[in-house]
């Protein structure tokens, strides 16, 4: 459906089915399609597939085992002949962010504002998915692409942006220098929670509340209509993003 959409920007209105797929697929590039990047995109023309039409015309025995090396290229098989194999709901293990540095003279400052970027992304979805983590870990990556973490394990769920952002400040605070790459995630996610508390010990019923307004106002007027001021000057650099696949998050 997606691809179907992009076929005649902006107003165009397309169906792709049994009947015209060849067609369809003829009149495009493999980064055309939904879902292949330039990666993705690579490793079809290291085996010889350089169309849409090889693409489909590749056996699943060949896209499973030689081109994407797992269950990807079955799921790849059947989603070029139109089955719905994106459509399923799990409930998400880990949630995580991260961001290559647009400049490797950022001061420490700068780049904890885009780490605390980072972290309210990350409450969006957490609490999109009505679940609260427990755990937070965070990583840098330095110039020499040297990989350094840490992460930090709470007896209690929490759910803010302030709550996600002071924990990976503190652990951060240890990472070494010249970084280039950093990246946060949440984890021990718990669902359903009914009695979510505050580490800065706010009433949990008014914490929530705050919560809900917040993102209900930027639902509704957009992205980070309210934001910390922090993350200010983050902002015009990191871009949103959706995995492929995981609209559940908005």
């Amino acid at each position: 459906a997606k691809t179907a959409a992009g076929l005649h920007k902006p107003d165009g209105l397309d169906e792709i089915n049994s009947i015209n797929l060849r067609e369809v697929y003829e009149s495009l590039e493999l980064e055309d399609l939904t879902g292949i990047a330039w990666r993705y995109g690579r490793r079809l023309r290291a085996v010889g597939i350089t169309t849409p039409l090889e693409f489909l015309d590749c056996d699943v025995v060949t896209l499973e085992k030689i081109v994407f090396k797992g269950i990807v290229g079955k799921q790849w098989y059947e989603r070029l002949r139109g089955w719905e194999v994106d459509d399923r709901v799990f409930n998400v293990g880990r949630i995580g962010r991260q961001y290559v540095l647009e400049s490797r003279s950022l001061s420490m400052e700068e780049v904890l504002a885009r780490l605390h970027y980072l972290c309210e992304t990350i409450g969006v979805r957490l609490r999109s998915q009505a679940s609260g983590a427990r755990g937070v870990y965070v990583y840098a990556r330095s110039s020499d692409y040297g990989y350094w973490h840490a992460s930090k394990l709470l007896p209690l769920p929490f759910f803010s942006n302030q709550a996600i952002y002071s924990l990976a400040k503190q652990l951060f605070f240890k990472a070494p220098p010249n970084i280039r790459e950093i990246g946060v995630h949440c984890y021990s996610l718990e669902y359903d929670q009914t009695s979510q508390i505050s580490i800065f010990g706010d009433l949990v019923a008014r914490h929530e509340r705050i919560w809900n307004a917040v993102d209900s106002i930027n639902g509704r007027y957009g992205d980070r209509t309210i934001h910390s001021a922090h993350t200010l000057m983050a902002g015009p650099y990191i871009e949103q993003k959706i995995p492929f696949g995981s609209t559940r998050y908005f």
